[in-house]
């Protein structure tokens, strides 16, 4: 069975999260997002959507609008730190 640990994040427009060999699903609670995995084809993701992460390689979220993602994660490793990294975020 594998532990897996549950974070919300709220997510201004344009915003961008990086992570590294991601494991695990991440769900749109609400809002649109552009979602890049490396080695893998690029997704817009609706609210109500859900993806599984596949687990390697550098995986990029842009919020198209103002969004909320709900990350189920195993074993990531972020930019900085175990949680989904915000890397950038645009000024209203």
């Amino acid at each position: 069975m594998h532990n897996f640990d549950e974070y919300e994040q709220a997510l201004a427009r344009q915003a961008l999260v990086s992570m590294v060999d991601a494991s695990g699903s991440l769900e749109l609670v609400r809002g649109s997002v552009w979602l890049t995995e490396e080695g893998g084809e690029d997704l817009v993701l609706q609210a109500g959507d859900v993806h599984i992460l596949q687990g390697w390689g550098r995986l990029v979220v842009e919020a198209l609008v103002p969004s909320q993602l709900r990350w189920r994660l195993k074993d990531v490793q972020s930019e900085t730190a175990a949680s989904p990294t915000l890397v950038a975020k645009s000024t209203p």
